[in-house]
């Protein structure tokens, strides 16, 4: 290779990097951003929309907002690192259509064939939203009991007396 190659190769290089690279740069700091602020905004918001409860105390009240922020900033920040690594492949050159179309299709075959994972997360839903149980709490789910250790919202992790790490999908859980 020789001082021209090199030199042609650099230029080509740099004049893609300032069209594309700036943007990709600017791409991922607004992304960044825009997580870090919706994080701060939902967990404000959901510390004073969250009704609190005269039976429950001030620890469990903020065990369930705890929940909550966790679960929404977690499904904020998946839509933002898609739109955002759908956004950097467009900007790379990669056709994003045929993938937001596989997608879809993938998405179909998923609702056909993932009922039961559909109703864990419909019951998890519910489960957060109405307050059921907490991190922290201890419970007993169908004859299975244990502390509380996650939430999510396709399954409830336990660790009983034993030590054991139990993991139950919410559609299983029937009392």
């Amino acid at each position: 290779m020789n001082a021209q190659n090199i030199l042609t190769w650099y230029h080509v290089a740099a004049a893609w990097l300032a069209a594309h690279g700036l943007k990709i740069l600017a791409i991922v700091l607004v992304g960044f951003i825009l997580n870090r602020t919706a994080n701060r905004f939902i967990e404000k918001i959901v510390r004073k929309v969250v009704v609190s409860n005269r039976f429950l105390s001030a620890e469990a009240e903020k065990k369930r907002e705890d929940t909550l922020i966790r679960i929404i900033n977690w499904a904020i920040s998946i839509t933002i690192i898609l739109l955002g690594s759908l956004m950097i492949l467009q900007e790379v050159g990669v056709p994003i259509g045929p993938i937001l179309a596989g997608a879809g299709i993938v998405g179909l075959a998923v609702g056909f064939g993932g009922q039961y994972l559909i109703r864990d997360l419909i019951s998890g839903f519910f489960i957060i939203l109405e307050n059921q149980y907490r991190i922290g709490d201890v419970v007993n789910l169908d004859g299975t009991g244990g502390l509380v250790e996650d939430i999510s919202l396709r399954m409830t992790t336990l660790r009983d007396l034993d030590g054991t790490v139990i993991h139950i999908p919410h559609g299983e859980i029937k009392r």
